[in-house]
């Protein structure tokens, strides 16, 4: 579900970025500047030695070498610093590497260029996670679910990562979102069960083993299990 999980190839991101670049550099919507003073970034962008130092950058990528794709990234970058497109090659690159100081910093910049963009938060999700910085995660979460508020896998993923830091309520009730969108499903009904048990709410683990055998009366384990806290009851 979350592509960003695996650091040592995130390859199918970086051909993300490429298309934003040309598509960047064909509209010239994508690279702005606010200095009347500076070189015209939109003509910049249809040269072609910027272009060319991105495409090589990504190539290295692809073959790992990422002294030299950073070599023609930064390269690409002195043009196209107003790219959000570049910015998140940069991000990805340094994600690659474990790097997640710069992952954050060039992320940030992608980001703030383009908020709406799923990815760009993505990937700091990742990056910030990485370093266990959760109240950032939430944030950037909670920016995606802003745009797209019924995207079940980010729900999902912020309610594991609210379990994660210890928020076993707040997940719930991000679980609890869920399932207003699906209906019952056992997967989630069990881990709000977990975050019951976690906050020693032994009422809200019956409830919840209640509200599944409403729905499958046949699940033996959940029988036994609400037997259990019956009889500790």
């Amino acid at each position: 579900m979350f592509i960003l999980s695996n650091q040592g190839r995130p390859f199918i991101l970086f051909f993300f970025a490429a298309v934003l670049l040309i598509q960047g550099c064909r509209s010239g919507k994508e690279i702005t500047t606010s200095d009347k003073s500076e070189p015209d970034i939109v003509q910049l962008a249809e040269t072609p030695e910027a272009r060319s130092a991105y495409i090589r950058g990504l190539s290295a990528m692809q073959l790992e070498d990422y002294e030299e794709a950073e070599r023609f990234l930064m390269e690409a970058y002195e043009t196209l610093y107003n790219s959000a497109g570049v910015n998140y090659t940069l991000a990805t690159l340094y994600t690659a590497q474990s790097d997640y100081f710069n992952a954050i910093y060039y992320g940030q910049k992608a980001a703030e260029l383009e908020p709406e963009n799923t990815w760009y938060r993505l990937l700091l999700v990742h990056a910030h996670r990485a370093t266990g910085n959760y109240q950032e995660v939430i944030y950037h979460l909670d920016a995606i679910l802003e745009t797209d508020p019924g995207n079940l896998d980010i729900l999902l993923l912020k309610a594991q990562i609210q379990h994660e830091r210890g928020d076993y309520a707040g997940s719930n009730k991000t679980y609890e979102s869920i399932l207003k969108r699906t209906g019952s499903d056992r997967a989630i009904h069990y881990h709000r069960i977990n975050n019951y048990s976690r906050m020693d709410d032994t009422d809200g683990v019956i409830r919840e083993l209640n509200l599944i055998l409403e729905h499958d009366q046949g699940s033996i384990n959940t029988l036994l299990m609400l037997a259990q806290f019956y009889l500790e009851q």
